[in-house]
């Protein structure tokens, strides 16, 4: 039996040696592996040795899937008195780029010696760093002497939800007097199993979850964290498996497992405390987890709240509840609230739950009495005094250290109502974002949890704005402003508040902490440097996708910022021959600075050039696509050295839709016209080929490719466009909301709101006026004078039909439909009049 009044590590580690007793067990996807405390014993032993060459009391980082090697590397750091600090790795929750960014602030401030990592993040990181970067071997046997140190130190960082990351350190002695008092809170006994989902980057993971079951010889069981969160009922079915007792989980959790189904039954009957902890605790939130798996036996008493901080090592009070009553919890009057007061009022929705009481060795003080709610301030013998390698020579006020939350002592209970750095005060009152955030993150078509509520003072208006971000999810397709206006109207009815500025974004666009919090800082920063840029939008007559209204040639339902510059029938051929070379350019070195063009070119290549280059040329189909993208690169560069202030981008043009058979006057044609290019040259199945193809080249081009596919295909592999979107035989429809999505999501722009379509008048055509009318419009357009016999197709060419057409219905009552394609109707100026008439609006 290790001495518990004992805080040697020497003591506790050696213990291991020659214990053949279960030190811990964990999953692994679906494989549980159990490692003995003997095994354990000479895994760090073999990782110890192998850091020997380390100098004593550096910093060295752990970037580990959940594994192992990290729960073997964290203690051979303290054996070779080395500190340890886990970080979060690489991963679809962490990018890359924030991970090199972490890295290079810790670097800056705390010089670590070395990173141990897994392969897998070794790969990722190497040469990218200068810190060096070593993988360790468990398995590699040494016959190094290892001297245990009696009092080691490992530090922990804060998540930087509000800046810098904060470093923290700590040593054994600390927090084995940490422990002595948490472990007489929670009515422990030698039966007491823990079980946790944690990542051990998190204080709760590592400290309440891994390193106290651990150092008090509890029995401890760890699930993988990306594991769980496919699979969240993976938890269940482990505690029945293990028969655990304790684990701990922050609000969202409990939310997760809640909206989740499952068809398996599981017995929850050994659980005797589901602690929540690390976010705001909402009371709803655990009545409502408690009511749905009530039915596997989860007994009422079996739920818990911890008030915990790193600054304290971990718990600061720890209150056991009975769900099914209703002394853990109060119900205050939502308008006191705001107003700094807490009221009590059985007839209020609003609730607060009760942290319970401090424990024992620790003080827990509020600046202002009740019934005011003010700054927390705590105050131990194993808190720290100040952040490691700070400039400041203490955090403590009066030997009292500020958590910075703001709350209230009730019937000697602590309450916590929210961040003191979150709190917004705006027109007089106080707000709570969570408030805001809980309400958005219930409402359809939002993702709960994404939703971010910011004040930010307005020097104008004298008082804190409020802004409401939020992540829209993918399935919702409609205008974002519709939503954003929705949101707004919904917040101000339901809970009396005005939003000053909302902005809905794509999934996955907000940033969150390694933790899993919501970044308020770092997001306001996103929003405001997300500038309003004007996007021009070049292309055939797709660039019409992005009217409201799915009308072809006007732009007068896009949204404010977008305008549409139509060039007819330009493909990778004809880009760089007259006239459209020169109107592209001077389009571009039209555009004020720090524009975004956006070109929406390649259907003209998918259904005529590539077809025409296989036929003619006989080039493989990989080789004509590498041809095209190497014009489209050149151009590309050409545009750049000519208007390097602007920024370029492409999107994947539309999949072929219903089409059109081949043409048999242009199958064998020996050269490209205008003519040539409206027309199909091969079948719709080797459209659809060459598309998939074109689409996965366009990465090759090096800019931004804005890509819809996935929203508006049934089908990937065999192209099959939902129904919802087909507009006509190569159009789409009700795209704008799609592309205007991946626009910000690509390229971090806003999107402002819909054009609201004029209502100027147009002229409503009479048999009387329709040939006057025409004859002007033609003679306004192209400079030709025409008669009755005239022929309008041997007179015009395609690009000046395009813009005829264009010009009838913007000016006219004249409704074309989309798919007219039937040039003989206006083969004469005579046929013009008859066709128009045809299609006119008539007088009421």
């Amino acid at each position: 039996m290790i001495d518990k009044n004992d805080f040697d590590f020497s003591f506790f580690f050696k213990e291991l040696k020659n214990n053949e007793q279960e030190l811990l067990s964990f999953r692994d996807l679906s494989t549980i592996h159990k490692i003995k405390k003997s095994d354990f014993f000479y895994f760090v032993l073999n990782v110890s040795a192998q850091l020997s060459h380390l100098p004593k009391k550096k910093l060295v980082l752990l970037s580990f899937e959940h594994s192992l090697d990290l729960f073997v590397s964290f203690f051979a750091c303290l054996a070779s008195d080395l500190i340890p600090a886990i970080i979060a790795h690489p991963s679809s929750k962490v990018s890359s780029q924030d991970f090199f960014h972490k890295i290079e602030a810790l670097s800056n401030q705390h010089k670590p010696s070395l990173i141990l990592a897994s392969k897998t993040t070794s790969n990722i990181i190497s040469n990218k760093i200068d810190i060096p970067i070593s993988t360790p071997d468990i398995y590699l046997t040494s016959k190094t002497n290892i001297n245990f140190p009696k009092n080691p130190e490992f530090a922990q960082f804060s998540s930087g939800s509000t800046g810098l990351p904060k470093a923290i350190k700590y040593n054994f002695k600390q927090l084995t007097l940490h422990f002595k008092d948490f472990e007489q809170t929670l009515n422990l006994n030698s039966k007491s199993k823990f079980i946790s989902w944690l990542p051990l980057y998190h204080d709760m993971g590592l400290i309440a979850c891994f390193l106290f079951p651990i150092i008090k010889s509890y029995s401890l069981h760890l699930i993988d964290p990306f594991y769980w969160i496919q699979n969240p009922f993976i938890l269940f079915e482990d505690i029945e498996n293990f028969n655990s007792t304790h684990t701990w989980m922050p609000n969202f959790a409990y939310k997760h497992l809640s909206k989740n189904k499952s068809n398996t039954k599981y017995n929850l009957s050994s659980i005797k405390s589901f602690s929540s902890c690390a976010e705001p605790v909402d009371p709803d939130t655990l009545i409502e987890f408690y009511n749905r798996f009530s039915k596997y036996h989860l007994q009422a008493n079996s739920f818990a709240i911890t008030y915990a901080m790193a600054e304290n090592i971990f718990a600061m009070t720890h209150h056991q509840i009975d769900i099914k009553k209703d002394d853990w919890y109060l119900k205050i009057n939502q308008k006191d609230f705001r107003n700094n007061k807490i009221r009590i009022d059985s007839n209020s929705s609003k609730k607060i739950a009760s942290c319970g009481i401090a424990l024992q060795n620790t003080k827990v003080q509020c600046k202002s009495s009740y019934p005011n709610y003010s700054e927390v301030f705590i105050q131990s013998n194993y808190m720290i005094d100040n952040y490691w390698n700070s400039n400041k020579q203490s955090i403590l006020t009066e030997h009292f250290f500020n958590t910075q939350d703001l709350g209230f002592i009730y019937n000697n209970q602590l309450y916590i109502c929210g961040r003191s750095s979150d709190l917004i005060i705006s027109r007089g009152i106080n707000l709570f974002p969570q408030e805001i955030e809980d309400f958005v993150s219930k409402q359809n078509n939002i993702y709960s949890g994404r939703v971010v509520c910011i004040g930010d003072f307005d020097n104008k208006i004298s008082t804190e704005k409020i802004i409401l971000l939020f992540e829209v999810q993918n399935s919702y397709d409609n205008d974002y402003q519709k939503l954003e206006n929705q949101i707004t109207s919904k917040v101000y009815s339901k809970l009396g508040i005005i939003i000053d500025e909302i902005k809905a974004f794509p999934y996955k666009s907000l940033m969150k902490t390694s933790s899993g919090k919501v970044a308020r800082l770092p997001n306001l920063e996103l929003y405001k440097k997300q500038k309003i840029k004007n996007i021009h939008v070049l292309g055939c007559s797709h660039i019409y996708s992005f009217n409201q209204s799915n009308e072809l040639y006007n732009q007068d339902t896009c949204a404010k910022n977008i305008f549409l510059k139509q060039i007819p029938v330009v493909s990778a051929e004809n880009i760089n021959k007259q006239p459209r070379k020169q109107e592209i350019e001077n389009y571009i070195q039209s555009l004020h600075k720090s524009s975004i063009a956006l070109f929406y070119f390649g259907e003209q290549d998918i259904r005529t050039y590539i077809p025409f280059l296989i036929r003619q040329y006989q080039l493989s189909l990989s080789n004509a696509i590498e041809h095209i993208m190497t014009i489209y690169s050149a151009f590309l560069n050409h545009l750049n050295k000519l208007r390097p202030d602007l920024q370029f981008a492409w999107i994947v043009p539309p999949p072929p839709g219903v089409g059109l058979e081949p043409h048999p006057k242009f199958v064998n044609t020996q050269q490209l016209d205008n003519e040539c290019y409206y027309h199909f040259l091969d079948t719709q199945l080797h459209r659809k080929n060459y598309a998939q193809y074109y689409k996965k080249a366009l990465t090759s081009l090096k800019v931004p490719v804005i890509d819809i596919w996935p929203d508006i295909l049934d089908n990937q592999k065999n192209i099959s466009i939902k129904t919802k979107y087909i507009g006509d035989y190569s159009h789409l429809k009700n795209v704008k909301p799609l592309l205007e999505k991946e626009i910000i999501k690509q390229l971090q722009v806003q999107i402002l709101s819909t054009k609201i379509k004029p209502k100027q008048s147009k002229v409503i055509l009479v048999i009387e006026n329709v040939e006057a009318e025409m004859k002007a419009l033609i003679l306004d357009l192209f400079n030709h004078q025409v008669l009755l016999e005239t022929n309008i197709l041997s007179l015009l060419n395609s690009l000046h039909i395009v813009e005829l057409i264009q010009s009838i219905t913007t000016k006219y009552e004249v409704s074309i439909p989309n798919n007219w394609m039937e040039k003989s109707e206006i083969e004469s100026f005579k046929k013009l009049c008859s066709f128009v008439l045809k299609y006119r609006k008539k007088e009421q």
